[in-house]
């Protein structure tokens, strides 16, 4: 049965060029930013290295010969994810795509409904990715679907409970992870967790924070004042134009472990490690720091359309795209996972 029934269907007569609007108040910057990469498995994997111990600074004497030798590879890992298949299945009935007066739809109500389906498509996929949901694996019988890891699920010092592999000496440090409240937050918890990825992965770095939007006000307050034992003191000046607009952000924060830009998303930490969906204050309240060098959101079919046969009842398709999250290093990243 088609989605769309003519005697359901809003607008059919008026001129509505100036009304059909897709209002997206909230673009998609980690969709948007992520280096694109491709995949050829269902389960895929990316090598990971590092430099190891090298607290080992004696001296070697003069007359000394070699005699035993290091395998300079020995912490080479694997970090391993599954895929996963996402779809929209646009579909409206004969009437609503031939009996149409509407200026607005020269094309129809059908490839109308396609573009919103793509749209819609690339909202699900960043709420997917930004999550703290973990991998699995298609049931034998197709009873369980592939599903990829988030960010969140790579972001976790503990163990995978999904079926991802991150080798112990790369999973991310507890320290890169903040798990107080929104209101306990102050501007050293930010710096802090750049420290540590700093001393994890010994160099500063250039860094993207998306943030819910209760987080990103209370960073934002950073501008005014800065807690103290008893009260708060105010030290720095709010730029009050002369025009009467009061500026108060902070879209950037420099500090001596590298550089963070900042912006808004409705959709981090949407679904908790289980699937299910967060409240709205823990939602509100999450945050990613992410060096996006480290991830690659990798296609084995980008975002495209299929139309189905029409049996009579009206045109219907198929919006889909096969994805994976591509993890290079969960070490020198961060997170902020509030508890309520």
């Amino acid at each position: 049965m088609p989605g769309l029934i003519e005697t359901s269907q809003v607008g059919k007569r008026q001129d509505l060029s100036s009304y059909i609007t897709n209002i997206e108040r909230t673009a998609c910057p980690l969709f948007t930013m992520i280096p694109k990469d491709e995949v050829h498995k269902t389960t895929f994997e990316t090598q990971v290295d590092d430099y190891g111990d090298t607290t080992d600074i004696a001296g070697v004497a003069s007359t000394a010969d070699a005699t035993s030798f290091k395998n300079e590879v020995e912490n080479r890992g694997i970090i391993e994810n599954s895929v996963q298949k996402m779809w929209e299945n646009p579909s409206v009935d004969d009437f609503a795509e031939n009996v149409n007066e509407n200026p607005a739809l020269p094309s129809g109500e059908y490839l109308n409904s396609v573009n919103k389906a793509t749209v819609r498509l690339k909202f699900r996929i960043e709420k997917k990715l930004m999550s703290r949901t973990e991998a699995k694996k298609q049931g034998v019988s197709g009873s369980t679907a592939y599903e990829t890891c988030s960010i969140g699920g790579f972001i976790n010092s503990s163990a995978p409970t999904g079926t991802q592999v991150v080798p112990p000496r790369f999973r991310t440090p507890a320290a890169n992870i903040y798990t107080s409240t929104v209101a306990a937050l102050v501007e050293t918890d930010l710096q802090n967790i750049m420290q540590e990825i700093y001393e994890s992965t010994h160099g500063q770095g250039k860094f993207t924070g998306i943030l819910g939007s209760e987080l990103k006000q209370r960073v934002s307050t950073f501008s005014y004042y800065s807690p103290t034992v008893s009260s708060f003191t105010s030290v720095r000046q709010v730029n009050n134009q002369a025009n009467g607009t009061i500026e108060q952000m902070v879209d950037v924060i420099k500090g001596d472990f590298g550089m963070m830009a900042l912006m808004p998303s409705t959709r981090v930490n949407h679904f908790a490690a289980d699937g299910t969906e967060n409240s709205s204050a823990i939602k509100r309240g999450s945050g990613l720091i992410l060096d996006l060098t480290m991830w690659g959101l990798a296609f084995k079919r980008r975002v495209g359309h299929k139309r189905l046969e029409d049996k009579g009842g009206g045109p219907r398709g198929i919006v889909d795209t096969i994805f994976g999250l591509r993890c290079k290093n969960p070490v020198g990243n961060g997170a902020l996972y509030v508890s309520g």
